[in-house]
């Protein structure tokens, strides 16, 4: 073997050692961005932890103790939806659905209950727990049959979770509506 032919080997041999190497650290840098670039993404959960309904006038208002946790590295921002699947008069099935109000808050007189902000923002990595208020018709209880309560949460990047009731608890209202 001569001189060319040896130090061409070697210098074959510490190519493939530094291309390996390279190929090695460009694999972990890649999996290090994508964990990033996932965890910067919208995940969040939502929990249910109660619920109740108040009739003032001819109002009935939807009350949902709610948690929601936003387990992403960035901040977000949320708006809630009350969905009422009801049936008909008529057999008909209908879907209905109401904003979440949290002006109304002063039709509850002296309640202790903190009411999250129309327009939900959480920081990164954050957990909140308040209530949300709907507003609806009292007549849609007394002529129709209703299946469930749905409530859903949809963040700024359309992703959305739900969560759904049967049974609410009736508040008594002592004091008369404003």
């Amino acid at each position: 073997m001569t001189i060319v032919e040896a130090s061409t080997l070697i210098i074959s041999l510490i190519a493939i050692i530094l291309s390996i190497r390279s190929n090695y650290i460009s694999k972990k840098s890649y999996d290090l961005s994508k964990k990033d670039f996932e965890n910067k993404q919208s995940s969040f959960s939502i929990y249910l932890n109660d619920n109740y309904t108040i009739k003032l006038q001819d109002k009935k208002y939807v009350l949902i103790h709610l948690s929601i946790i936003n387990k992403s590295d960035s901040k977000n921002s949320f708006n809630a939806k009350l969905r009422i699947d009801c049936i008909l008069k008529n057999d008909e099935k209908s879907t209905l659905y109401f904003d979440h109000l949290p002006d109304k808050k002063e039709k509850l007189k002296k309640s202790d209950f903190t009411f999250f902000e129309r327009d939900i923002n959480l920081n990164e990595k954050e957990t909140t727990t308040k209530w949300l208020i709907f507003e609806t018709p009292l007549s849609l209880y007394q002529e129709n049959e209703i299946e469930k309560y749905i409530i859903k949460i949809e963040d700024q990047k359309n992703k959305t979770k739900e969560v759904n009731t049967l049974l609410f608890k009736e508040l008594i209202n002592e004091n008369k509506a404003r």
